[in-house]
C-alpha cells in the first residue's frame, strides 16, 4: 500500500487520467442501455460514479483533511443518487442535494463568503430562472417548488467553488471550480428535460461529457501541491498533442 501511495504522489496525472477514461467508458456503456432499466444498468450507472469516489478517497488518503472527508462523502451521495433516482425519484434527488450539501461544507471549511459568493449565486439562480421559466408554466405547485430548493442548494454549491477558486488562486481548485460549474451545467440539462419531456442523443452526449468528467475533476484539489503540478504538466501536454 505504501508503494501506491508514493506512486500516487508522483504519478497522479496518470490516476486521475485513468479514471476520467474508465469513467468515460463506463458511463457510455450505460448511456446505451440505460433505457432497459435493469439491475446490470443500475449497476452500472451508481458504478460509474463510484469510481469518482475513490478518485475522492485517494484525495483522503494523501490529506486528511476535513474538505476532502465531505467531499469523499458527496461523491458517496451522488453514486447512491444516480441508483435512487430510478427507482424513488424524489428520495434519489434528495441525496443529491445532500451530496450538494457536502460539497459546499468542504469548499466553506477552506474559503470564507464573500460578495464573489453573493454575486455568483444570484447570476446562478438568474440563470436557472431564465432557463426553466417556460418548462415551470402548467406545473404543479410542488414540482415548482422542488425545483426552487433543488436549483437553491446546487446554485449555492457551484457559487461555494467558485469561491473556493477565487480565494485559493491554484490550479487544483481551478479545476475544482470547472467541475462544480460543469456539475451546474449537467443538472440544468436534467431538469429542462424532465420538465420538457424531451430527449436527445446530443443532450446525452452533453451529460456524459459533463456530469463523469466533472466528477473526477473535483477532489484533485484536496491532492497535495506536487500532484497539481503533475496534472497541469498532463493537461498542458494533452493539449499540445492536440493542437499538432
Amino acid at each position: 500500500m505504501e508503494a501506491f501511495r508514493i506512486w500516487l504522489q508522483e504519478e497522479p496525472a496518470l490516476f486521475l487520467g485513468a479514471a476520467a477514461a474508465l469513467m468515460l467508458m463506463s458511463g457510455s456503456l450505460y448511456e446505451r442501455q440505460r433505457e432497459h432499466k435493469t439491475t446490470q444498468t443500475l449497476m452500472l450507472k451508481g458504478g460509474t460514479t463510484l469510481i469518482a469516489a475513490l478518485v475522492a478517497g485517494a484525495a483522503v488518503w494523501q490529506q486528511n483533511s476535513l474538505a476532502a472527508c465531505f467531499v469523499l462523502a458527496a461523491a458517496l451521495c451522488c453514486a447512491g443518487a444516480d441508483v435512487l433516482l430510478e427507482q424513488i425519484f424524489n428520495f434519489g434527488a434528495c441525496v443529491f442535494a445532500l451530496g450538494h450539501i457536502c460539497y459546499l461544507v468542504a469548499y466553506f471549511s477552506e474559503a470564507h463568503f464573500s460578495i464573489a459568493t453573493a454575486v455568483s449565486l444570484v447570476v446562478l439562480l438568474a440563470g436557472m430562472y431564465l432557463i426553466h421559466r417556460k418548462q415551470t408554466v402548467g406545473k404543479s405547485d410542488r414540482e415548482i417548488l422542488s425545483v426552487v430548493a433543488y436549483g437553491l442548494v446546487l446554485s449555492a454549491m457551484t457559487a461555494g467553488a467558485i469561491t473556493y477558486c477565487l480565494q485559493e488562486q491554484s490550479f487544483g481548485s481551478m479545476l475544482t471550480a470547472f467541475g462544480a460549474v460543469g456539475f451546474f451545467i449537467s443538472d440544468n440539462i436534467l431538469i429542462w428535460r424532465l420538465l420538457s419531456g424531451y430527449e436527445s442523443r446530443l443532450q446525452g452526449a452533453v451529460l456524459l461529457l459533463f456530469y463523469y468528467n466533472v466528477l473526477d475533476m473535483i477532489p484533485v484539489v484536496f491532492i497535495p501541491l506536487q500532484a497539481e503540478q503533475q496534472v497541469l504538466k498532463f493537461v498542458t501536454h494533452s493539449l499540445e498533442q492536440t493542437t499538432l
